[in-house]
């Protein structure tokens, strides 16, 4: 499979990195919403458990949620004050029960023990919108000091939030420490490589994504292994590939042959590695707990799409670039007959101290885990 792809997309690299670049636009157009997409924050008990049976039962009875999700601490209220929070709470669509301590006394449940605060509880009706409750009953206590909105359907909806938010934030600090780490490790324009690979990972992963929540309700949670383990991905099995094929270049030199060995090696051990990833990621989806086979099957997209950018893009950028992406170095050494393989580097020297002495450093390293 990876000659074929050496065969067929190092031919043709402009046509594979135009096709590559319509497929980000879409992927962009249809999988970047995904994180508002993704409205399931729970999933943590399995869908036959006893709880869950007498919670659906209970709903089908009684028309609401068998305990209050929206809970509502209110500061220093009189009666007066209670009633209109409880009345405002009350007109929220999606709100089937309204319970207020009003009149209870101090330390009866709803009541603190000196009287000065006191929960308004908020019961919602079966099959409501829960993100939409949450949303309109912050909302309509955004101003308000003296209260204070909490319970699960809240909890919920923030944690959600939360989660979109963190990715924005993972976003702003990856691209930054990618390219650091690009241009150290990679050096020159093979630097451009995995930021590609990259990108193509994560947006390719967020439409897979789009698609399976069609099918099946993907937790948030899914979204928080996408970032971090696509752009891992991206750069390991980029730097597998880029290294031998310097090593080929050097040789073979820059021809189709070098491109054709690169991926019958190299690239078989990314096709490996994400294959091996996957199904280890994939076993998440036995456990019967809805967050969970979420993250497995996310984990397991994202290996896969990782290993195919990495595997189309590569192929056609060493046709298109070929010896360009060798460091300065090793050019200038290729161009006066010198030797250009990469025994002259630092990691090369590391690797064969690492061999001369395999017993200290195995013991060095137990020491250090431990």
């Amino acid at each position: 499979m990876t000659t074929y792809l050496a065969d067929t997309l190092g031919h043709a690299p402009r046509r594979t990195l135009a096709a590559t670049f319509l497929f980000l636009v879409l992927a962009v157009v249809l999988g970047g919403p995904v994180a508002g997409a993704l409205d399931s924050s729970g999933g943590f008990a399995p869908t036959d458990a006893d709880s869950v049976t007498a919670i659906a039962e209970i709903e089908a009875a009684t028309g609401q949620a068998p305990s209050p999700g929206v809970v509502l601490l209110v500061e220093d209220a009189d009666g007066t004050r209670l009633d209109d929070v409880a009345q405002q709470l009350g007109s929220i669509d999606g709100i089937a029960e309204v319970a207020s301590g009003a009149g209870t006394p101090p330390g009866a449940g709803l009541v603190s023990q000196d009287g000065t605060q006191v929960l308004v509880l908020g019961t919602l009706a079966a099959g409501a919108d829960a993100d939409r409750v949450a949303e309109d009953v912050l909302s309509a206590f955004e101003g308000s000091a003296d209260v204070e909105a909490g319970g699960g359907t809240i909890a919920g909806f923030q944690l959600g939030e939360t989660v979109g938010e963190d990715l924005s934030r993972a976003e702003t600090f990856a691209l930054p420490i990618l390219v650091v780490l690009s241009i150290l490790f990679f050096g020159g324009r093979a630097s451009w490589m995995p930021l590609l690979v990259g990108a193509t990972t994560v947006l390719g992963t967020f439409l897979a994504l789009a698609a399976i929540n069609q099918v099946y309700d993907l937790s948030i949670f899914a979204l928080n292994l996408v970032i971090g383990l696509g752009l891992g991905l991206a750069i390991d099995y980029t730097l597998f590939l880029v290294t031998r094929y310097r090593e080929e270049v050097a040789r073979q030199g820059a021809t189709h042959a070098a491109i054709v060995t690169t991926m019958s090696t190299a690239g078989r051990t990314v096709l490996f590695s994400a294959v091996t990833v996957a199904v280890a990621l994939a076993t998440l989806t036995v456990f019967p707990l809805g967050f969970l086979q979420s993250m497995g099957i996310a984990g397991a997209t994202v290996a896969l799409v990782a290993a195919a950018a990495a595997l189309v893009v590569s192929p056609a950028l060493f046709a298109l670039w070929g010896d360009k992406l060798l460091r300065r170095s090793a050019r200038r050494a290729a161009a006066a007959g010198a030797v250009t393989t990469e025994e002259q580097g630092t990691w090369y020297r590391l690797s064969h101290g690492v061999m001369r002495r395999p017993g200290a450093v195995a013991a060095v390293t137990v020491l250090v885990m431990l």
